[in-house]
């Protein structure tokens, strides 16, 4: 059994820090860190080159996607993110990856933690991973909800979690802070 931490919106590696600070066997996990924005992925790979980093976006399928950049902790996948300073007028082009494909490599009996700090992008990712049966995988899950963040109506998020407390799912709050 591998123990894995699967860091979804790594930002320039606060989650990675804030993980081994307050995971006692941190040392012990294989971790996997996304992060889709250029200037932010250069920082991560400098900081911790002894991670597995990846240039690409969690979402739903193996695709390109638009990605509209913010200020340093708030860039998004989605149009009509209203916090954070988005910049519609300047999206960059990003590579995205298929979460339940990505996880489906481990095996069900490895112990995963997966953190999702996707400003926005979370409602279709879980949504995906609810779909797919990805919550075989995962023992823990981490992350931020966004929904007033990018307008989605409030039964669209109740839904989505008490369909994850269907399944024993909870989402923990995360807050890494910027570091």
């Amino acid at each position: 059994m591998k123990k894995i931490f699967i860091d979804g919106g790594a930002m320039n590696g606060n989650s990675v820090t804030s993980f081994r600070r307050f995971k006692s066997d941190a040392s012990d996990y294989e971790i996997h860190s996304f992060e889709c924005f250029s200037p932010n992925y250069d920082i991560l790979v400098k900081r911790f080159p002894d991670i597995n980093s990846y240039k690409e976006a969690i979402w739903i399928k193996n695709t390109t996607k638009s990605f509209y950049p913010g200020n340093v902790w708030s860039g998004t996948l989605l149009h009509g993110k209203t916090t954070g300073n988005v910049r519609y007028d300047k999206p960059v082009t990003v590579n995205t990856i298929d979460i339940d494909q990505f996880i489906r490599k481990f095996d069900k009996d490895d112990y995963i933690v997966l953190k999702l700090d996707i400003e926005g992008a979370e409602y279709e990712v879980l949504r995906h991973m609810l779909d797919c049966n990805t919550f075989d995988y995962i023992d823990e899950l981490h992350g931020e909800w966004h929904y007033s963040k990018i307008g989605l109506d409030k039964s669209i998020h109740d839904n989505l979690i008490n369909d994850l407390k269907k399944i024993g799912i909870e989402l923990q709050f995360w807050e890494s802070g910027i570091s």
